[in-house]
């Protein structure tokens, strides 16, 4: 067997142009293949953060009926009971949040939108918002004043600047609307244009007395994995220690099925990249080695002649492509992985397609990733189609008679 490596891995190079040839057309192919997944890991885990934290966390508990029904009404009272449950599940950090939906005023324009009574400090852990503020400063948790942040876009709406005041309006719980001034402390912008549109923070007591809510009660309970992998196991361990109490838990992926979708959508298409990809590479493989069979018939007809099996000269076939396929996979994944590399640690800017990728929820720079379990599927694939486009060739040359193909001219 040592003997047939050998000849085989002298076979490859016996017409370097040709071996490189064929290398190249992998290697390309993988090159083209990695990259792709980086770049669809990166959109999509941009998007899929953006819906994590734009939508209240991976898990929100709110009492049974709210999410279905987000009314005022139906507000979480018992949130010390609640509080004392997850604080047993160390993977979650949670902010109790208001909402509730109303109207907010300048002097010159108005406008309906989704009012947030957060906790600046712990809410940070859910959506970063400081992080996000582009004029002006964040929340601030000691002050007592009024405060509200704005989106650029809803700022822009209502042509008002940092300083100035609005005013909100909505229902409160005894059905009586409900107003009051704010003085906006800061303007953010997030990666979708959709939220910046409909979305606005005050603090969490502010929109208490606001609605009518007693201190502790709360609308949701917005909580946070900290590691996405572990998101089922920790809401399965959650639904279990609240079956008994008023309360129920909705994923983001329960709150967003549409997004589920678009995910499940994107990782099916890379594995169509793939059969794109190689489709065209396998038929220049089949072509090449078919050439190579015919240019190598008397040598194959000395080989069987001398005692050479015919299962032993498809296995020689088989190695030499083995070779070959190895060489092109690492040229190419060497190639992906030092341009994702580059693009892992200065990002890949997209500020051209920001209005775009904002409709998506995707950030304007965004970092490669790899699902190394996708990566492993697409080498796994790729050595399969590269040594199935070997095998008709394979089988043709082990069918010669030794005497006709050494007389063969």
């Amino acid at each position: 067997m040592n003997i047939l490596f050998k000849i085989a891995w002298r076979n490859v190079w016996r017409n370097p142009r040709r071996s490189w040839v064929l290398i190249s057309a992998i290697a390309l192919g993988v090159f083209t293949f990695l990259g792709a997944l980086g770049y669809m890991g990166a959109l999509t885990d941009s998007m899929m953060n953006s819906a994590i934290e734009l939508q209240g966390g991976h898990l929100q508990v709110a009492s049974k009926g709210y999410f279905q029904n987000p009314d005022p009404h139906n507000r979480l009272d018992d949130v010390a009971s609640l509080e004392s449950l997850i604080n047993e599940i160390p993977e979650l950090t949670y902010s109790p949040t208001v909402t509730f939906a109303g109207m907010v005023t300048s002097a010159e324009q108005a406008s309906g939108a989704m009012i947030h009574g957060i906790d600046p400090d712990s809410y940070a852990s859910i959506l970063p918002l400081q992080e996000r503020v582009i004029e002006g400063t964040f929340l601030d948790p000691a002050s007592r004043s009024a405060e509200i942040v704005i989106s650029s876009a809803l700022a822009d709406q209502l042509n008002v600047l940092p300083g100035e005041k609005i005013v909100l309006m909505a229902n409160d719980v005894e059905n009586e609307l409900a107003q009051a001034a704010f003085r906006i402390s800061g303007v953010f912008k997030t990666s979708s244009a959709e939220f910046d549109k409909a979305n606005l923070f005050i603090a969490l007591p502010q929109a208490r007395d606001m609605i009518g809510y007693a201190d502790g009660e709360i609308s949701v309970m917005a909580l946070d994995v900290v590691r996405h992998a572990e998101l089922d196991a920790v809401q399965a361990s959650l639904n279990s220690k609240i079956s008994a109490q008023n309360f129920e838990v909705m994923s983001w992926k329960e709150r967003n099925p549409f997004m589920v979708m678009v995910l499940d959508v994107q990782d099916f298409g890379i594995f169509i990249l793939i059969g794109l990809l190689f489709t065209a590479i396998v038929f220049t493989i089949i072509n090449s080695f078919l050439m190579v069979i015919f240019e190598r018939i008397h040598e194959f007809g000395i080989l069987m002649a001398n005692g050479t099996r015919p299962f032993q000269i498809r296995v020689m076939l088989y190695v030499e492509a083995l070779f070959i396929a190895l060489i092109g996979i690492a040229l190419g994944s060497l190639l992906a992985f030092l341009l994702l590399n580059y693009w892992i640690q200065n990002g890949l800017d997209l500020s051209a397609f920001s209005e775009s990728l904002s409709a998506m929820g995707v950030d304007t720079v965004i970092y490669p990733s790899l699902d190394w379990g996708q990566v492993r599927s697409g080498f796994i694939m790729i050595f399969a189609m590269v040594l199935l486009s070997v095998l008709y060739p394979a089988f043709k040359a082990s069918r010669f008679e030794p005497v006709d193909a050494i007389n063969y001219v």
